[in-house]
């Protein structure tokens, strides 16, 4: 009988001795029933892992089955639970990410703004996509405005979208940081374009399309035009990261469908 006691004791010091079990056994009475899926995610472990561990402490009656789980619900929790914890480890503002959705913007703003020039001076209009420094901020008219906030807008709805796409998460916030990171380097080209009076075509193609920007000549009409294509930028940034971020939420809802 004393053999049997102290093999009993022994099999409950082992369920115990070990920090991962104690770890998920506390998780179980603090946060109440959950799947293996769930508990993997909480804990960061493989599945295979937590179920190892799960049978000692099952064995030693430290924890019981929870029927009331059932599998469609315990998949729909383990895959939130799962989302959880992938965003806690990987979500944010990704530097890479920005950078790559703002080249995407300040290429479609090039070809765009070469497509809508080429479009508008076939049609006998010429809203001077290509304003050179120094040149009269009157060339700018309405149509040159509207052509210069459509390709901003759908240049930083790209950009933002590759953005969201390649950070997977918080796709508003790295839309923002290519929208942020367009806005620095403009500043900077066009400081340089004003000390310098460089007109390299690479300088050029970093500037706001359609409006003429020199620190000598930039108007009230200039300035004001700056910040409602800088608003509209930033609106098709944010806008577009969300939609990249929502790619990857209509592939979690569709492996929920498929559990």
């Amino acid at each position: 009988m004393e053999r049997d006691v102290s093999t009993e004791l022994m099999d409950v010091l082992v369920a115990l001795h070990h920090p991962t079990r104690r770890w998920l056994a506390e998780l179980l009475w603090i946060e109440g029933p959950a799947t293996v899926g769930r508990l993997a995610a909480r804990t960061g472990l493989a599945v295979g892992s937590v179920s190892h561990h799960l049978k000692p402490l099952h064995q030693q009656g430290f924890i019981e089955p929870a029927p009331e789980l059932a599998r469609h619900y315990a998949s729909h929790g383990a895959l939130s639970a799962a989302h959880e914890y992938q965003h806690e480890r990987f979500g944010g503002f990704k530097v890479g990410s920005a950078f790559f959705g703002w080249l995407v913007a300040v290429g479609l703003t090039v070809l765009l703004a070469a497509l809508a020039s080429l479009v508008v001076r076939l049609t006998g209009i010429s809203p001077n996509l290509a304003a050179a420094p120094g040149q009269d901020p009157r060339m700018l008219g309405i149509t040159g405005g509207i052509v210069a906030v459509v390709v901003m807008l759908l240049a930083y709805v790209a950009g933002g979208y590759v953005a969201g796409r390649l950070a997977r998460f918080d796709g508003a916030r790295n839309g923002f940081a290519v929208w942020a990171m367009g806005v620095v380097v403009t500043a900077a080209v066009t400081i340089a374009i004003a000390v310098t009076g460089t007109t390299e075509p690479l300088f050029a193609a970093l500037r706001v399309p359609g409006i003429a920007l020199s620190g000598s000549s930039l108007s009230w009409s200039s300035a004001i035009a700056i910040v409602v294509v800088a608003a509209v930028a930033l609106v098709g940034a944010i806008a577009g990261g969300k939609a990249g971020e929502s790619y990857h939420r209509r592939v979690d809802r569709a492996a929920e469908k498929a559990l």
